[in-house]
């Protein structure tokens, strides 16, 4: 009989009767263990390299050593235990890297959304039928991994210098669960992580781990057989415009085989997403830039939608610490908006619509971090007396204007023409362009020709009104910014009558509705949700009407004055219901 067979059946005990859960595990009891053991005992016994059994002989093993390792008093040390000790720490640390047969971060390869876990089915079962399976294993490699940290954490603290950093493969495996949003990740292993990593700080933020063995080590072969980015030079500079004819496509470079970041190493993005967060911009701009840029670039251009996601995502934390002299003094200004551009065109029908919804707002959020960092000196005229200061300055304004006006013409506006059947994607455009014209600011008023069309286009369109109230009040909400930030020229006939000619139609809208709810009666929970949201409108609609009101009236021209007064007393005379949009006394 072996010296842990009495706990390897209360481990299949407790697990088979109880619910597998990581986030709060249970350990053996004290009667439940051997009165007495050793680290070799524990080796031999419970991690050896030899012992090559199931996941659920990995698991009970784990639960074991976990609790083992909790009763210290039981603990006989020893001559030699620190060879012994560092042999289980190697071995909790490879077995506790997240595995890429059961964990994927690539929607491509399995059904979840975001982090996804993926199981090798057979031919002839559907993905649907294996999906309680799939749970039931992904929850059994959670709790494994809960239990491993836990081991993890008396191991280390049994060190003769527990002061020194342990090793890098063992911090390895301890930023993996880093990551909040990781599928393999509880909230168990995620304070154990970050717990344990806390007082090794300087090491971790070191050259020695942070280029020597995360950049050139573990992530730069990770990305050696994908194809390096055309953009840039091998020195992650912008690369001079090639006459060469384009590379041939080969499918082969897309196969996850060959991005190994996809499946096999699914860790590899929490990785990356931990050195984003941690990397001293000093170290990361005279050093680290040319190993982190290349990667960054070839996720952006993955096949993936859910790859691209992520790293559009870490982004506006690394731009900051690029810092605007190096962006531009490299070129990888442009590289970076040449390259999350485009995702912003990621629309239905080419691109499935729950893609676009998680992806345009992470574009235009690294898009704004990007100019953000630019031109960040730039949101108020600075005042010089200097000629040269001042042509800086003026530089400054035109290269910051050309951009966002680069963003408002080649992506947000073309995307509203397909997009005016979603109103998810409605939304976020909308939501977009609110924030565009309060980066452009008076600038805004050379773009009211394409503007207050599109806005008055989705004002009159009775579909938003009926069923999707809240489309109807982010328009009205946008449109108050554009009139708040084109006063000057809102005046001008044909903008006046445009804004006139929607809050006209959207007032009248909402007398209907009220006016179909009134002869429908009843006070049903959805009478009610709709009669409110209706309120919501007609408060809208009547701030956004102040505004005009108070843009057009502000006008030097007079005749312009006079004419939209009498162009208020012709619409509230033609239907008096709609004095409740202007307030106009006659």
């Amino acid at each position: 009989m072996g010296l842990f067979d009495s706990a390897h059946k209360a481990a299949n005990n407790q697990i088979n009767s109880t619910t597998v859960n990581g986030d709060n595990i249970s350990l053996l009891s004290a009667a439940e263990l051997p009165d007495s053991y050793t680290l070799e005992d524990l080796h031999q016994d419970l991690v050896s390299d030899e012992k090559k059994g199931k996941n659920d002989e990995k698991l009970r093993d784990a639960l074991v050593l976990a609790s083992c390792l909790e009763q210290t008093e039981k603990l006989s040390r020893q001559d030699g235990d620190e060879d012994w000790r560092g042999k289980i720490e190697v071995w909790l640390a490879k077995e506790a890297l997240p595995d890429g047969k059961v964990f994927t971060v690539d929607e491509n390869l399995g059904k979840y959304a975001d982090f996804v876990f993926l199981e090798c089915i057979s031919a002839n079962s559907s993905t649907d039928d294996k999906t309680p399976e799939k749970e039931l294993k992904a929850k059994q490699y959670r709790y494994k991994y809960t239990l491993l940290l836990t081991s993890l954490s008396h191991i280390l603290s049994l060190r003769v210098s527990p002061t020194t950093p342990p090793s890098d493969p063992t911090l390895l495996s301890l930023i993996c669960y880093t990551s909040p949003k990781a599928p393999w990740n509880t909230s168990h292993t995620h304070t154990l992580s970050t717990t344990l990593l806390a007082p090794y700080k300087e090491y971790l933020q070191s050259p020695t781990f942070l280029i020597t063995y995360l950049l050139q080590t573990f992530i730069k072969p990770l990305f050696s057989h994908a194809p390096r980015p055309t953009t840039i030079t091998p020195a992650a500079r912008k690369a001079a415009p090639s006459s060469a004819p384009p590379r041939p496509f080969d499918f082969r470079e897309h196969d996850p085989a060959n991005q190994p970041w996809r499946s096999g190493v699914p860790y590899a993005m929490s990785v990356l997403e931990w050195i984003v967060q941690n990397i001293d911009p000093p170290l990361l701009r005279t050093t680290a830039f040319p190993l982190l840029i290349p990667p960054l670039l070839t996720l952006l251009d993955s096949p993936s939608n859910s790859i691209r996601m992520q790293a559009l995502s870490l982004l506006p934390p690394l731009f900051p610490k690029l810092s605007a002299p190096l962006l531009t003094q490299t070129g990888l200004a442009s590289v970076f908006q040449d390259a999350i551009s485009p995702i912003c065109l990621f629309l239905p029908s080419l691109t499935p619509p729950e893609d676009s919804v998680r992806l345009l707002p992470r574009a235009y959020e690294a898009l704004w971090a990007l100019g953000g960092v630019l031109f960040e000196d730039s949101e108020v005229p600075v005042i010089t007396s200097n000629d040269k200061e001042k042509q800086k300055e003026k530089e400054k304004q035109n290269a910051k204007l050309k951009y966002h006006t680069i963003i408002l013409q080649h992506s947000l506006l073309p995307s509203f023409l397909s997009t005016q059947d979603s109103p998810q994607l409605l939304l976020i455009l909308l939501h977009t362009l609110s924030t565009l014209v309060q980066k452009l600011g008076i600038y805004t008023v050379k773009y009211l020709k394409d503007i207050i069309p599109l806005l008055t286009a989705i004002l009159l369109n009775p579909l938003w009104l009926v069923s999707v109230q809240e489309v109807v009040i982010q328009t009205l909400r946008t449109l108050r910014e554009v009139i708040l930030l084109g006063w000057m020229r809102v005046g001008r006939r044909e903008w006046r009558l445009r804004v006139l000619e929607g809050l006209v139609g959207v007032g009248g809208g909402v007398r209907r509705e009220e006016g179909e709810l009134e002869r429908e009666g009843g006070k049903g929970g959805e009478r009610e949700t709709k009669k409110k949201a209706l309120e919501d409108v007609k408060h809208e609609i009547r701030e956004t009407a102040k505004v005009f009101i108070v843009a057009v009236r502000a006008s030097d021209d007079k005749e312009i004055r006079e004419e939209f007064e009498e162009e208020l007393r012709d619409v509230v005379k033609a239907d008096e219901r709609l004095g409740y949009i202007f307030a106009v006394v006659e």
